[in-house]
């Protein structure tokens, strides 16, 4: 299962995902905790970027792939082995834990510029294909893509509101 995640910078759109099938923990083999060595952890059950990449595609079919994969570094709330699973991922081998703290991680991430990252939302399926999930990120970002469409001049919605009344009559 993955869990599709999102947030907008100034200038330019990012999704990155969580995945079930992957290592909760950075814990090497020896028992050592690979966290120590880097100011941002890299998390350990981020899709990496061509397999998300592939996920975009099979959701968003021609637009999910015009994103270009950089790192993205993120605060998360963490626990004592790392980044907790979002409440979407589901996971066997997850205990609940609360949050300790906020930590930084760094996620691979497609990222897309203003008109790309539009055309994405509005394109944004109803439903996910089986085995993903949208997050509440990517759901308010399509939301607000939609809204921001329907009220341009010339989309039905605005010629709509343009002919009410004051009194919002038509």
């Amino acid at each position: 299962m993955q869990v599709l995640h999102s947030l907008w910078d100034t200038k330019t759109f990012y999704i990155w995902a969580e995945s079930s099938s992957l290592p909760l923990s950075l814990t090497s083999p020896d028992g050592n905790d690979r966290r120590t060595t880097k100011p941002a952890l890299p998390h350990p059950f981020a899709l990496p970027g061509e397999e998300l990449k592939a996920v975009l595609q099979e959701t968003f079919h021609p637009d999910g792939g015009h994103g270009i994969v950089l790192p993205l570094t993120i605060r998360l709330p963490s626990g004592k082995k790392g980044p907790l699973p979002s409440p979407w991922l589901l996971r066997e081998d997850s205990a609940s834990e609360k949050p300790a703290n906020l930590g930084d991680c760094t996620v691979p991430a497609l990222a897309y510029e203003q008109g790309n990252a539009l055309d994405l939302l509005l394109d944004m399926p109803a439903h996910p294909p089986q085995g993903t999930v949208f997050a509440d990120s990517v759901l308010f970002w399509s939301q607000l893509a939609l809204y921001h469409w329907s009220s341009l001049p010339g989309s039905s919605s605005f010629q709509r509101f343009e002919t009410l009344t004051p009194s919002g009559r038509q």
